[in-house]
């Protein structure tokens, strides 16, 4: 795509951000040119942009370079936005995909596929609460279509949920003809076992080959039975074919997921991915890969007829160990090494591979390698380094300076691996930088832009985040060349809650990433510069010497240069003369740059430019230059290393002369430490090239072992010194009790219980597996997979046990480490019975999801740290009625320079999910979020009464708030500890604060059910935020109403706005939507507005109480006269519009016990409600405590009968039309008890 577009290219710009997103523009059809069509941004998944001048280092670097829009989607994104042309294509896990332009942010479409499958249906926390669509799509030219995968629930229960692959337009969203395309069928390679979509998963990005889109499946937490699939599917002829990795001789297993890293291709036919755990290979050569390929690399072709057969695979030796420890090779996808900077003649084509046992494989793409098949039984490989901390996701590539790959573990920084030549010439790769900042669990994989490879033009990209609850979630930037060891952090910024694993997206000068909030953001420069000018290289300067070129800049605009600058205590410094000096437009500027390095190696720096329209710069370059070789790393540690095992670092010997070195003696460590393949002596390094010497250490006894490796030449010596402790015994990972039970809980009480996690062995062991339980437990703080416990480590894991329904529920936290022992699970049971009233657990017990910065210290709620331009938020995940409400809580606020304050707030849960995470700042993590939050405000934003003061918002846009009441007459907030004291009668809100009312106000916008949440949000200015002991009650939890919490829309039915439309004034439709949620019916209360019109009269709609043990959400009966219920079980409220045979009238209120096509059968009915087409109708359905249905319709009571009710219900709405028709909707509504 070079070329295009491209205007900006290496310019330095420096400009005016134009406030408001645009309008959608859609693109013009027949010219889509594209530049992230696919994940990771090529099929070989290197993540290289190559085109990217607006992504340089001094772009970056420029005080305008940030978040250029967040749009708000609904769902999380998981998948990797792609760009066709001006659209950004993103979707999300409740099915939606969503057209956006991809300079302003404006949606312009919005494509439904159906009803996301819950992730309940299979008691699988890992990715909650809904799955849709995971896997990144991918985007065909020459059809003109988006390619995506969506999991479904449509079939008769969520045991038979269905994956589609669908075909959009990238203009309109429009499903193409003949689109989507069902999954299913049976492997050719295991015609016997057909494919199971209940328990697949989707994952990995989708690759386009061909003319055929080909997707990889595993499974839902390790749910069985399951078995990795390759699934193709023609864009012409819409013919799908399967492959398994486990024919029937296995018995499944060996997923493809890759922690959502893509499947490879690197030609014609050729498809490459990784696997992970099930029934390894047994051992053998690549060229005759078996029937078992779990913990493998395996390289599949496409035959002439489409169908696809295994090629070649890789599967380290102790493939069988790494399935019992649950670290599989497959949580990492592999990358295949562009030519011709990475391979040699002998192996031109290489391909990395690294899981969660840390090692990074060198591999041959056209020989893997197969199993044990080295000397004595070992890996076939080009070569194994590490191991590092394991990895979730995949590395990235940058070809230029040399070539780099980069790596992210779990806990662990940003590692960058310089590609080398071995003494015999083999390939290697060498640890030679790392980032000081760390990435926690579900941090995502790192991608790299450039201009070519032009020096000092490329930076790596990355997300990161705290750990399993993405919490803190980041976007980073580094240089992607180390300096002495180190890459340096360019830039980062707040992004919310972090998507496991996620992959940024980049195109013309802007980086875009999904959050597991419900967020698509985009950062960049805004496009109106005002100055331009050319990265500067000094080039090559000897040590202790210095050299000086000129940076030019030149205006596009008026604008004021008042200074010139470079990091204090580098090597670079700048000077320039007549500042300050206004600049017309087309006028230029010089600045002298001048390069004294101390040290030799590559430098690189910043020129910033101060003018009176903010901080600009330019990127700078040098290299340092010494006689001689230097060794990076400077030293090797191995740190601590069991006995009987082994661990592979590398040090690059580089040439830092002007002339050549030649290698007149290599002296390696002696054992327990060994080098492999050393430069043999003669050998000739050129300026700036290298060699490589891997060094094993393989102690078989305990101690503290030393050496040093060193290469001479003519200009002296380099050396290296090599240590390692090694230590005998072994791990055990110990959960204590195996079993927790939270016995009988009231329907809206919640128990809190707490199991070890502890490391009871003497050395330190790695958690490979651990997956938190779903609703009705709740996780505040899961343990995260990559964490290391040392010997005595205990975590104290708290679990949530919060029943919705009556009835006993198992589930089970799995925990897996490299300990050798295989699983260790906890199992949880809990029993939920007849309740009344709610006590909402604090934040401190658990239960809550945290979000953003927010996090639990002790028993405190910290939603931030004293840290600048944070925002975090703690929402409890059942709704509770707000009448009635009562809360008290303390809040502490200090540490920091003053801002800016916290909330409690009242969500409605209509409209947003407990991911929900608003804007910082003034916003203090409330702002753009739908309900009333009471403020503690520290800092007098504009509009604000004071710097100290309490409001009841009803809502909010950047760092604004709109307030219903406020109060400056408050004790200093920042001054120790506040009691404050929140209750709610009706829509009024009184607050205390210190024993004192403070404030009282009605407002009119309050839900009537709420997610209870507390925010905080800091910006320039700092404190923590902290909430202890709250306590909080309610007369009643309550049900979602139809909005994105756990609906389903079955036919006709859809949301529009605030409104649930279950059919148009349409002939013969029906629709229906149900709450996945089971509750008990005793008690129940409901309220609802409906509105009967627009059409001709008919038929009618209902509140169906559906058995919770008898259907699903995806529950639409008969339409016409059956009113979208008849057939199905429960009791139904109807009002009818139509007289059907055997019906009082044309206008009645009925309670429908059954039903069969389009005659219901009516426990009583009454014809003393008012014209139901006319207007708009309150509707409230209690049932009572002796097992009576009451209904009153405005008010008056119109029905009370006794009806046999299920114990547990599904809440729905049917409405359905004949031959005559009406628009039925449904608004306002509240169920609890």
């Amino acid at each position: 795509m070079a070329g295009r577009r491209r205007a900006i290219a290496r310019l330095l710009t420096m400009c005016l951000v134009v406030g408001g997103a645009g309008a959608w523009t859609p693109a013009v059809r027949g010219a889509l040119p594209a530049d992230q069509t696919t994940i990771s941004h090529d099929d070989l998944r290197t993540g290289w942009d190559q085109d990217e001048p607006g992504l340089a280092p001094d772009q970056v670097s420029s005080s305008d370079f940030g978040l250029q829009f967040s749009t708000t989607v609904d769902g999380q994104v998981y998948a990797q936005p792609l760009v066709v042309g001006r659209t950004l294509v993103a979707a999300t896990e409740n099915n939606k995909v969503y057209g956006i332009d991809a300079a302003t942010g404006a949606i312009g479409w919005t494509k439904d596929l159906g009803a996301p499958w819950p992730a309940s249906a299979i008691s699988c926390g890992d990715l909650v609460p809904n799955i849709g669509v995971t896997a990144t799509p991918v985007y065909d030219p020459a059809s003109d279509a988006v390619y995506l995968t969506s999991k479904v629930n449509d079939g008769p229960d969520v045991q038979h949920p269905n994956w589609y692959v669908h075909a959009l337009d990238p203009v309109t969203g429009a499903e193409r003809a003949g689109w989507p395309v069902k999954v299913a069928g049976a492997p050719v390679n295991d015609p016997g076992r057909a494919f199971n979509p209940y328990t697949a998963g989707q994952r990995p990005g989708l690759l386009l080959m061909g003319g055929s889109v080909y997707a990889s499946f595993a499974s839902h937490c390790d749910r069985g039975p399951y078995v990795g699939y390759v699934m193709g599917v023609s864009t012409t002829t819409r013919r799908t074919t399967l492959w398994a990795t486990e024919d029937s001789s296995a018995n499944g297993m060996a997923g493809i997921w890759m922690s959502g890293g893509g499947l490879v291709s690197d030609g014609p036919g050729r498809i490459l991915f990784t696997t992970g755990n099930g029934v390894s290979p047994a051992p053998g050569p690549g060229s005759q890969p078996p029937g078992q390929l779990a913990e493998s690399v395996v390289r599949l072709g496409v035959n002439s007829d489409g169908t696809m057969s295994a090629q070649d695979f890789f599967s380290p030796a102790n493939a069988s160990q790494l399935d019992l420890n649950d670290t599989d090779l497959g949580s990492g996808g592999p990358v295949a090494l562009p030519g011709p900077v990475f391979g040699t003649s002998r192996h031109p084509r290489l391909l990395v591979q690294i899981g969660k046992d840390g090692r990074l494989f060198l591999l041959d793409r056209d020989d893997l390698g197969g199993r044990s098949q080295g000397p004595g039984g070992t890996d076939k490989v080009l070569g194994a380094f590490g191991p590092y901390e394991g990895v979730w996701g995949h590395p990235a590539v940058y070809g230029g300076q040399g070539g780099y790959v980069y790596t992210i573990g779990s806990g662990g920084p940003l590692r960058a691996f310089a590609y080398g030549l071995s003494g015999s010439g083999l390939p290697v790769l060498t640890n030679t930088g790392s980032s000081a900042q760390r990435f926690g669990y579900t941090s995502g994989s790192p991608v790299v832009t450039s201009t070519g490879t032009n020096p000092g033009s490329a930076l790596v990209w990355a997300v990161a985040s705290d750990g399993a609850n993405g919490a803190n979630g980041q976007l980073r930037a580094y240089d992607a060349v180390p300096v002495n060891g180190a890459l340096r952090l360019r830039w980062s910024a707040p992004i919310g809650v972090a998507s496991k694993f996620a992959v940024p997206a980049t195109d013309g000068g802007r980086i875009y990433v999904g959050t597991r909030d419900g967020h698509v953001l985009a950062f960049g420069r805004p496009a109106n510069t005002a100055l331009t000018g050319e990265p500067v290289d000094v080039g090559e300067v000897a040590v202790g010497a210095a050299g000086s070129v000129t940076a030019t800049v030149r205006a596009t605009r008026d604008v004021t240069i008042t200074g010139v600058s470079t990091p204090a205590g580098g090597p670079f410094t700048a000077t320039s003369a007549g500042l300050p000096r206004t600049l017309r437009a087309g006028e230029t500027h010089t600045a002298r740059v001048t390069f004294s390095p101390t040290a030799p190696g590559p430098d690189t720096s910043a020129l910033t430019f101060a003018t009176d329209l903010g901080d600009s710069a330019l990127g700078l370059t040098g290299y340092g230059t010494r006689p001689g070789l230097l060794a990076s790393p400077g030293a090797l540690d191995f740190g601590t290393v069991p006995t009987s095992t082994s661990k592979t670092l590398g040090v690059t010997f580089t040439n830092t002369g002007t002339a050549d070195e030649t290698i007149s003696a290599v002296s390696v460590p002696g054992a327990p430490f060994g080098a492999e393949d050393p430069p043999a002596v003669g050998t000739v390094v050129r300026p700036r090239q290298s060699v490589t010497v891997q060094v094993a250490y393989a102690p078989t006894t305990a101690g503290e072992h030393t050496g040093t490796l060193s290469v001479s030449g003519a200009n002296g010596t380099a050396s290296v010194a090599v240590t390692g402790t090694a230590v005998t015994g072994s791990a055990e990972l110990t959960v204590t009790p195996t079993s927790t039970s939270f016995g009988e809980v009231k329907v809206g009480q919640s128990v809190t219980r707490t199991f070890d996690i502890s490391n009871t062995g003497n050395i330190p062991l790695t958690i490979t597996k651990a997956k938190p339980p779903a609703a009705p437990f709740h996780v505040t703080n899961p343990i995260s997979e990559g964490q290391v416990l040392g010997p005595e480590d205990v975590v104290h894991q708290a679990v949530t046990f919060s029943p919705t329904s009556i009835g006993a529920v198992t589930a089970a936290y799995e925990l897996t480490s490299d300990d050798g022992r295989g699983p260790r699970n906890e199992s949880l049971t809990g029993t939920g019975v007849a309740g009344t009233g709610v006590t909402v657990p604090s934040p401190g017990a658990g239960g809550w999801r945290l979000n953003g910065a927010a996090g639990i210290s002790g028993n405190d709620l910290q939603l931030t740290q004293a840290s600048a331009y944070q925002r975090g938020s703690a929402v409890w995940p059942v709704p509770v009625l707000t009448d009635g409400l009562k809360a008290s809580f303390t809040t502490v606020i200090g540490g920091g320079s003053g801002a800016d304050g916290l909330t409690f707030a009242l969500l409605d849960p209509a409209a947003t999910t407990p991911t929900a995470l608003g804007v910082g700042g003034g916003g203090l993590g409330y702002a753009g979020l739908p309900g009333v939050a009471v403020a503690f405000d520290t800092y007098r934003n504009t509009g604000d009464p004071s710097a100290n003061f309490v409001g009841v918002a009803t809502g909010g846009s950047g760092s604004a708030l709109t307030y219903a009441a406020t109060t400056s007459s408050v004790p200093n907030l920042r001054a120790g500890t506040h009691t404050v004291a929140v209750s709610v009668t009706g829509k009024t809100v009184t607050v205390s604060v210190d024993g004192t009312q403070r404030l009282q106000t009605t407002v009119a916008s309050l839900p009537p059910a709420a997610l209870l949440a507390f925010t905080g949000g800091t910006g320039g200015l700092t404190d923590i935020h902290a909430v202890r002991g709250a306590a909080i009650t309610s007369p009643s939890y309550a049900l979602p109403p139809p909005g994105p919490n756990g609906w389903t829309y079955n036919g006709s039915a859809a949301l529009s706005g605030a409104s649930l439309v279950l059919n148009p004034a349409q002939a013969y439709v029906k629709g229906s939507a149900v709450q996945a949620t089971a509750v008990p019916s005793a008690r129940l209360r409901a309220r609802f507005t409906a509105t009967l019109s627009g059409g001709t009269g008919a038929d009618g709609l209902a509140l169906m109480l559906l058995d919770a043990a008898r259907t699903t959400p995806t529950a639409l009966g008969f339409g016409g006269g059956g009113l979208g219920y008849s057939g199905l079980p429960g009791v139904a409220v109807a009002l009818d519009t139509y007289r059907n045979p055997g019906e009082p009238s044309s206008n009645f209120v009925g309670v429908a016990t059954s039903g069969s096509a389009s005659t219901l059968r009516y426990a009583a009915t009454s014809t003393a409600a008012p014209a139901l087409r006319t207007g708009s109708h309150v509707v409230d359905v209690n049932v009572t405590a002796a097992g009576r249905l009451l209904v009153l319709v405005d008010g008056v009571q119109v029905i009370d009968v006794a009806v046999p009710l299920p114990k547990n219900v599904l809440v729905g709405f049917g409405g359905a039309t004949g031959s005559l028709t009406d628009r039925h909707v449904i608004t306002g509504v509240r169920v609890g008890y």
